[in-house]
């Protein structure tokens, strides 16, 4: 594993990169300073993609049970990330 500050796009706004080498040559770009949303309608679900999130480095996160609520917080922060329930 190497971490390297990559001109790139995403780069630019994401300076902190993890590039990992993967088994077929190809190297995956892991911007941990990326703002993510959480929507899930199951709290225990929302808890454990929370936990494993900042266990992997990632720290500007928001969470919420419901879509309403959820989609009434996408105007008010730019996240890079949306993770969310397949059913909503």
């Amino acid at each position: 594993m190497r971490i390297s500050l990559d001109s790139g796009s995403c780069a630019s706004r994401n300076p902190l990169y993890l590039n990992q080498k993967m088994q077929k040559g190809t190297s995956v770009a892991v911007a941990f300073n990326m703002s993510i949303l959480i929507i899930d309608g199951y709290k225990s679900m929302l808890r454990v993609i929370q936990y494993l999130s900042k266990q992997n480095g990632f720290a500007d996160l928001g969470a919420v049970s419901d879509e309403v609520f959820g989609l009434r917080r996408l105007p008010k922060k730019e996240y890079d990330l949306l993770i969310s329930d397949w059913n909503m």
